[in-house]
């Protein structure tokens, strides 16, 4: 969350630590949110341009993808809702419950199945 007033950052993380005041972080971003749109203000007001590049993003990963042509990224999870005491309810392909065994154990802990709705999707209630 960004404090407006004080361009602060609260309740963020990065590998799991608390970001500290004088923390520095590269943030790429697309031209929308450099334009200083929205809670990015504060962020972009405070910072400098170190590449800009007026190539619409899809483009630059088009390139990136054909020169690539084979991208293998490492599995990780980059972040992660807290845990508010709180569930979420959603719909999603019948078939979705036999790939729960894809998840890891973290994940399926969080997340049950609740039964086919009238409409005959499945649904699941995920601990938020």
């Amino acid at each position: 969350m960004i404090d407006a007033d004080s361009h602060r950052i609260a309740n963020v993380r990065h590998r799991g630590d608390p970001i500290a005041d004088d923390s520095r972080f590269l943030l790429a971003t697309n031209s929308f949110r450099l334009a200083a749109c929205g809670l990015f203000a504060p962020l972009v007001a405070r910072g400098r341009i170190a590449l800009r590049d007026e190539r619409p993003t899809r483009a630059v990963l088009r390139r990136y993808l054909r020169q690539r042509r084979i991208v293998d990224l490492p599995i990780c999870r980059p972040w992660q809702f807290r845990n508010l005491g709180a569930t979420a309810m959603f719909e999603t392909h019948p078939d979705a419950r036999d790939h729960m065994t894809r998840l890891g154990h973290e994940e399926r802990a969080r997340m049950d199945y609740a039964g086919i709705s009238d409409e005959g999707f499945a649904r699941f209630r995920l601990a938020l």
